[in-house]
């Protein structure tokens, strides 16, 4: 609680992602796709229902509920799930000032005051619920075929991922689109053997293409679905009677979310424009 009352003190009129919170990750694009998938997903005669596995400081949070209330007409509600505490592995933790960083925010409670401050500043007309606790402990106690969206980036070691989809694909409805991040590299792309031996480290770099990718992702979301539609490490497929279909973005409603730091803003807006 006390963590909580120096957010609001430090930062009384918005959200906050910077410093070493690591709360802005990623290619800031994927926010703008995971917008448009709101639009694809929305029902027409419902409030629509979207599940995030992995939430850190609330920056995606912030991104669908946002989407929610631009997109969908009842609005909707968004379920975050997260432990909010120390999940990297010791080897990572050794090998950059990031996972450091990372460590201590969830060991001290840090993430997780920051992620309940932050929240705060979504549109008045989206419900946001959280649910403190490993996806592997929570997901089986929630409804099935129940979300319109689950979007998955909690852990990235390779057991992680391939848990969450397979626990992820019983709570999506039929028509819904399953999601995620850092899927930089699909298994084509890649070099499947190196894949293969750093499927328990986070992040590293792809020796055929030189591109950093997250193998545990690449690996797991292979195994349950092979290739997948992707753009820019976001990947979606729809879950349909006969099985996983890919999506298509393309005349998908996109706008950039009021949240996102100055540089992060120009440079969305300057693709979108062209």
């Amino acid at each position: 609680m006390m963590q909580q009352a120096i957010s609001t003190v430090l930062f009384p009129d918005g959200p906050y992602f910077g410093g070493a919170t690591q709360g802005v990750q990623g290619d800031p694009m994927r926010h703008i796709m995971m917008a448009a998938t709101v639009g694809l997903a929305a029902p027409a005669d419902r409030p629509i229902r979207i599940l995030e596995i992995g939430s850190w400081t609330g920056f995606s949070a912030l991104t669908w509920a946002q989407a929610i209330d631009r997109f969908v007409p009842h609005k909707g509600t968004l379920l975050c799930v997260d432990p909010w505490s120390a999940y990297l592995s010791d080897t990572d933790v050794r090998r950059a000032d990031v996972y450091r960083n990372m460590d201590a925010l969830g060991r001290s409670g840090l993430a997780y005051e920051l992620f309940r401050h932050n929240i705060r500043f979504a549109p008045a007309g989206v419900r946001i619920d959280h649910a403190r606790g490993l996806s592997h402990d929570v997901l089986p106690y929630l409804r099935k075929d129940h979300f319109d969206i689950v979007y998955i980036d909690g852990s990235h070691y390779y057991e992680d991922v391939l848990k969450d989809i397979r626990l992820a694909e019983e709570l999506l409805a039929e028509g819904g689109i399953l999601c995620g991040d850092d899927l930089e590299l699909q298994m084509a792309e890649c070099d499947r053997a190196f894949a293969e031996s750093c499927k328990a480290i986070d992040y590293t770099l792809d020796p055929a293409t030189r591109r950093g990718f997250h193998p545990g992702v690449t690996l797991a979301v292979d195994e349950a679905f092979g290739p997948v539609s992707a753009l820019r490490g976001y990947w979606y497929m729809r879950k349909t009677a006969g099985g996983y279909q890919p999506v298509s973005l393309e005349g998908a409603p996109m706008f950039v979310p009021d949240h996102f730091p100055d540089e992060h803003k120009r440079h969305c807006q300057a693709l979108l424009n062209r």
